[in-house]
């Protein structure tokens, strides 16, 4: 019974780390991106300012490579 909960608690945390946490990390990125470009530049998605801030971000909060 104990090595069952422990499969599932490995299961679950392996699930958080590998994909709801990226996930959550780069919708944070790409809104706080956004916002910045758009507050102090008028620009939005299309530019290529905002990849390098977005990627910025995103090693940041350590998921870039």
């Amino acid at each position: 019974m104990i090595h069952c909960i422990g499969i599932v608690l490995l299961i679950v945390g392996w699930f958080y780390w590998f994909q709801w946490r990226p996930s959550a990390i780069r919708k944070v990125c790409m809104q706080a991106t956004y916002n910045t470009l758009r507050d102090k530049y008028d620009i939005g998605y299309q530019s290529g300012i905002y990849n390098n801030y977005y990627e910025y971000c995103l090693k940041r909060k350590g998921i870039a490579k």
